[in-house]
C-alpha cells in the first residue's frame, strides 16, 4: 500500500510542479469537419458559425500547424476555413470531395476556380490539394506549384 501511496504522491507533486508537459508535441496535421449536425439538416444546424470555426482553429493551432478539410463547398468551408486558418496561423489541405453524383464534383470545381479567380492563384497558406474520397488511391494528391 505504501507503494501505490508514494506513487501517487510523486504523480501529484509532479502534476502540480509543472515539471511534466505530456501535450508539448505537435501533430503534423488534424481533419477538420466543420459539423455540429446530421447531413439531412439545413446549413444552419448542421454547420458551425464561422466564430465557432475560428474558436476551434485557434484551439487547434496549440497541436498543429496544419489541417485538412474535406470538402470545399459543404458548410461554405472554402472561405470561412481559409480566412480563420489566416488569422489562426495554421495551414490548410484542401479537399476536393468527390462522388458518383457528377453534380456534387463540379460544384467542387467551380468552388476552387472561385478561389483561384479570387486570389489569383490558390492561397499560399495551402500547399496541395486533396482528393479525400476513400476510393481514390492517396497517390492521386497533387501538390500545388
Amino acid at each position: 500500500m505504501r507503494f501505490h501511496l508514494a506513487t501517487f504522491a510523486a504523480s501529484v507533486g509532479l502534476m502540480l510542479s509543472n515539471d511534466a508537459d505530456a501535450l508539448n508535441v505537435k501533430m503534423p496535421g488534424v481533419n477538420y469537419i466543420p459539423r455540429k449536425g446530421p447531413d439531412w439538416e439545413p446549413d444552419s444546424t448542421k454547420c458551425k458559425s464561422a466564430c465557432e470555426m475560428q474558436q476551434d482553429l485557434h484551439a487547434l493551432k496549440g497541436v498543429t500547424d496544419k489541417i485538412r478539410i474535406y470538402s470545399l463547398i459543404d458548410c461554405n468551408q472554402a472561405e470561412t476555413i481559409l480566412s480563420a486558418a489566416k488569422k489562426a496561423g495554421l495551414k490548410v489541405d484542401l479537399g476536393i470531395w468527390t462522388t458518383f453524383n457528377h453534380s456534387t464534383l463540379q460544384k467542387e470545381k467551380d468552388k476552387l476556380a472561385g478561389l483561384i479567380d479570387s486570389c489569383g492563384e490558390v492561397p499560399s497558406q495551402n500547399p496541395r490539394i486533396r482528393f479525400p474520397d476513400p476510393s481514390i488511391s492517396p497517390e492521386f494528391q497533387y501538390p500545388v506549384p
